[in-house]
């Protein structure tokens, strides 16, 4: 791996630590962290295509941004409080980092150890009427470890 390669994939890991860390602290993911790192995706999409060609498109960054956003957008306008204004731009600009098919298997790999702890906590204290899980660290961590097999494989 070289210098360019570590420095685009710690400005790319940094802000879901600092978003994880945030939104455990204050259940609140701050917009300037989401901004911070959408213009990562930014500079990235340019020098990606001044240097390699383009490997991961304009299009398939868009789709990736409407594909995972306007979904859970929709689901929490048809259930409010099923997930935070943080965790749906949270997701819309992980389909806009990684595209749509890695943006899915970021979501699988964030939602199985959620689910996971959503159930050891279910068992454990048992069912409480508006109970939430922090989702942010969940989602991180998905999106993390895909922008890892990215750059690794």
């Amino acid at each position: 791996m070289g210098i360019i390669q570590f420095c685009k994939l710690l400005c790319s890991l940094l802000p879901l630590f600092q978003i994880a860390w945030m939104d455990i602290r204050e259940h609140k993911i701050p917009d300037r962290l989401l901004a911070r790192w959408f213009g990562i995706g930014l500079i990235t999409l340019m020098s990606e295509a001044a240097i390699r060609g383009e490997p991961l498109g304009l299009y398939e960054r868009i789709f990736g941004l409407v594909g995972l956003g306007l979904p859970f957008l929709l689901l929490c306008l048809l259930r409010p409080g099923a997930f935070g204004g943080g965790d749906i731009k949270l997701l819309a600009i992980a389909g806009w980092f990684l595209g749509i098919k890695m943006g899915i298997l970021a979501l699988g790999a964030a939602f199985l150890p959620a689910g996971v702890y959503s159930l050891m906590v279910w068992l454990k204290q048992g069912r409480k009427e508006n109970q939430t899980v922090v989702l942010g660290p969940f989602l991180c961590f998905g999106i993390g470890l895909l922008i890892l097999l990215i750059n690794y494989s």
